[in-house]
C-alpha cells in the first residue's frame, strides 16, 4: 500500500493526461496499454498550473512525479539502489560526472522488506539550477517500484522547503503481511 500526503492546492494530473501530453491525444485502451500497469500522477504547486508545467522540472514552483509501476522478472533480478537512485533522473548521481550536486542521500532497507533510497541533487546542468528530491522504493519481493520526485529552482526550494519535505516524507510504502 501506499500513502502520501499534498497540499490541496497542488493540481493534480492522472495517468491519462499525463500519457496523452508524452504520446499525444489516447484512447482510453491506448493509454492503458503504454501504462502497462503503472499509476502516474504530475502535480504542480503553481498558482495557474499547466500540465505542461507539472511534467517537467519544476522552476518557480515545485512540481512533481509520482510513478507506482510493476517490474519485469529482468528488472527485479537488477534492481540495486544505483538503478532507484537513476529511476527518476535518467542516471544515477553518485556516479554521473557532471550535471549533479548531490545534497543527501540515505539509502535504506526496513524490517518488513522494504527498501529504497532518498536523495536531494542541485541538477547544476540546468539554468538556472534546480533541486531535485526523490523517494524511490520497491517491496520486499521487488515486484514493483513506487517512486516520488519533486523539483523547482533552488531559490523556491529554499522557500518552499517546509511544504516539500513534508510532501516526501509522508511518502509512505507499507508491505502487506
Amino acid at each position: 500500500m501506499l500513502y502520501f500526503k499534498v497540499p490541496a492546492s497542488w493540481k493534480v494530473y492522472d495517468t491519462e493526461q499525463v500519457l496523452s501530453r508524452q504520446n499525444g491525444p489516447l484512447s482510453d485502451t491506448e493509454a492503458r496499454e503504454i501504462a502497462q500497469g503503472a499509476w502516474i500522477e504530475a502535480l504542480s504547486a503553481a498558482p495557474r498550473p499547466t500540465l505542461r508545467q507539472a511534467t517537467s522540472y519544476g522552476r518557480r514552483w515545485p512540481s512533481a512525479e509520482v510513478v507506482v509501476r510493476p517490474l519485469s522478472p529482468t528488472q527485479t533480478d537488477t534492481l540495486s539502489y544505483r538503478t532507484m537512485r537513476a529511476y527518476l533522473l535518467g542516471t544515477d548521481p553518485l556516479t554521473a560526472t557532471s550535471g549533479f550536486d548531490v545534497l543527501s542521500y540515505t539509502p535504506f532497507a526496513r524490517s518488513d522488506g522494504v527498501r529504497g533510497v532518498k536523495l536531494v541533487v542541485d541538477l547544476t546542468g540546468t539554468t538556472p539550477v534546480r533541486t531535485f528530491g526523490e523517494v524511490v522504493e520497491t517491496d520486499r519481493m521487488g515486484n514493483w517500484i513506487f517512486a516520488i520526485g519533486i523539483s523547482c529552482q533552488v531559490s523556491c526550494w529554499h522557500m518552499d522547503s517546509q511544504t516539500i519535505g513534508q510532501v516526501l516524507s509522508s511518502w509512505t510504502v507499507t508491505q502487506s503481511p
